[in-house]
């Protein structure tokens, strides 16, 4: 079996990506690999015209939730997750950071805000 080393995994703190990221704590914990948490601010409402529904009280907001969610896997497991937040379209900073963190596996869910973007 090959060793991996880091894993990425995208959320969005919806169910699948949480999901995604109880399945990316699996491989981490049972591979001893690196866990990087991605999480991307992106305007889902450029894409559609309508003005920008974000600013920096969400951004905040993320950033706390996103803390809090490191303690608690670290607190749950051996693993201490490195944060990753920024802003940008989500696949290329989710594969940026994979690049960049060199790792072996990307994991993610399936029906984040993508489901979403299906409507505007």
């Amino acid at each position: 079996m090959n060793q991996v080393s880091g894993i990425i995994v995208a959320i969005d703190f919806s169910e699948p990506s949480l999901n995604a990221l109880d399945t990316a704590m699996y491989f981490a914990e049972r591979h001893g690999a690196r866990l990087y948490i991605v999480y991307v601010h992106e305007n889902v409402f450029e894409i559609s015209g309508i003005s920008s529904v974000s600013g920096p009280g969400f951004a905040r907001n993320s950033s706390n939730v996103l803390a809090a969610l490191a303690t608690d896997i670290q607190r749950k497991t051996n693993i201490k997750p490195v944060i990753i937040e920024e802003e940008g379209f989500v696949p290329s900073v989710i594969l940026k950071n994979a690049l960049k963190s060199r790792c072996d596996l990307i994991v993610m869910g399936t029906q984040g805000l993508s489901g979403f973007r299906k409507w505007l």
